[in-house]
């Protein structure tokens, strides 16, 4: 049983002078031998960025009523990420967001940066955990896009993937802390370098997904979230590697099937002790030393 047979870097190449171009590049993974698609990015004219989640498959994890008490999930049937330049900021960028829920209004918040103009750094654009990718909702459209990054393959059977979006200037690369298990790559932009971290965890994929974002503290409605969008690289993986897993894996698998049926294979007790060390930030997985 293999989980992932992860690629090299990928970094695109802009295009060249004169009127600018469109480009589009779809993030794909294989899944049972078939290639799945689980986002896209824009890259528009004017140098913003479109990053375009799967519609139909993931709940965002924010209350349905909009309400830090009410936890109700709601399904996400449109999800996107634009970052802006914002050339008339010398210090921030602008990342706006956008959904359409099936139980709630449609949703538009955006967060301000100043972590790529002024510090060098990251900013974190969404955190995801995919629902099984065998469902045709993520199966890619017959016109593909021009350009295609693959994080490789794995068994959604067996294992879950979460992926980390983040953006930086187009020179700022991820160091990835050695002897990890989290996979990295990257695209560059004209405006912008997108980062993709991203790894596997040991317990089957299922229908439903979860979706983690960000909201800036200057703006009034925040909708309960945690936010930081002025970390450097290293809180960004500490978020990814400790964060998610204390929020999402705990209360999604605390109780599943799989701890049960895994032990015809013997790894009842991996999986429990994983589960424990992962809800308390720790773990051979996640643990950042």
């Amino acid at each position: 049983m293999s989980s992932t047979n992860p690629p090299p870097s990928f970094s695109g190449k802009s295009p060249g002078s004169g009127r600018q171009k469109e480009r589009v590049v779809d993030v794909t993974i294989v899944a049972d031998g078939q290639e799945k698609r689980l986002f896209t990015v824009r890259e528009t004219t004017k140098d913003d960025l479109i990053v375009a989640l799967k519609r139909g498959a993931l709940a965002d994890g924010t209350p349905r009523s909009g309400r830090a008490d009410d936890g109700v999930p709601s399904l996400i049937k449109q999800s996107r990420y634009t970052i802006h330049p914002s050339n008339a900021s010398p210090a921030d960028n602008l990342i706006n967001y956008h959904y359409d829920g099936k139980h709630r209004e449609t949703f538009n918040g955006r967060f301000w940066t100043d972590a790529i103009k002024l510090h060098d750094g990251f900013a974190p654009v969404t955190q995801v955990w995919v629902p099984d990718v065998r469902s045709p909702t993520f199966d890619p459209p017959a016109r593909k896009a021009s350009e295609s990054v693959s994080l490789g393959t794995y068994e959604p059977e067996h294992f879950r993937v979460r992926y980390m979006v983040l953006i930086s200037a187009p020179g700022r690369a991820f160091t990835m802390p050695k002897g990890e298990n989290i996979n990295e790559t990257s695209i560059v932009f004209r405006r912008f370098r997108l980062t993709i971290l991203w790894n596997y965890v040991p317990f089957p994929s299922d229908a439903q997904g979860q979706h983690l974002g960000w909201e800036s503290v200057r703006d009034a409605d925040t909708m309960g979230v945690e936010y930081w969008t002025e970390d450097f690289q290293v809180l960004a993986y500490d978020y990814f590697a400790q964060e998610g897993v204390r929020r999402l894996l705990q209360p999604i698998y605390a109780g599943h099937a799989w701890l049960n049926r895994s032990s015809r294979h013997g790894r009842l007790k991996p999986y429990v002790g994983a589960l424990k060390l992962h809800h308390m930030g720790k773990g051979p997985l996640f643990d950042n030393g």
